[in-house]
């Protein structure tokens, strides 16, 4: 009976450490992020990254960026100014904050003469975190190179001075 319970747990663990190898070698090691890659380099090398391991990264990247968000009026950056954000919903009647990191990618989904307000990815996002009618965050949307935060990931994104 011993024996039997003896090779019955050796078993299972030589089952064990072979399905924790297989599992192992499955995940892929992730991208990596130099200093002269571009954003849209970055957007395009996590691609095919689910979301919850490729955000860290390219989050990592956005928090020394710049970028540029569509407002429906010129905004000066008066003290009490209030920022009149452009903003989307998809078809679930969702509403999404949008970003562009050029303003190249801004025009492929806005006409030329589109108001737009210059601010760091950090302060954007911070304000569209503490509004709950956002649904998520589009990055560069309608460009071939774009990246989507939806709410629920929010916590994953490395914030400084959070």
């Amino acid at each position: 009976m011993r024996s039997t319970t003896a090779l019955l747990i050796i078993a299972l663990i030589v089952i064990a450490v072979v399905v924790y190898v297989a599992n192992r070698r499955k995940r892929v090691a992730l991208p990596i992020i130099t200093d002269d890659m571009t954003i849209s380099d970055v957007f395009r090398a996590f691609a095919n990254t689910p979301i919850e391991r490729s955000i860290g990264p390219v989050t990592s990247k956005l928090v020394s960026t710049d970028v540029l968000v569509v407002t429906s009026e010129e905004f000066r950056g008066m003290p009490g100014e209030k920022l009149k954000m452009g903003v989307s919903r998809d078809q679930n009647g969702d509403q999404w904050a949008y970003c562009y990191t050029d303003e190249e990618r801004l025009l492929v989904t806005n006409p030329p003469g589109t108001f737009y307000a210059k601010m760091s990815f950090m302060g954007f996002f911070r304000m569209i975190t503490r509004d709950p009618q956002f649904r998520g965050v589009y990055i560069d949307g309608g460009s071939p190179d774009s990246f989507v935060i939806p709410r629920e990931f929010f916590e994953l994104v490395p914030m400084v001075g959070r």
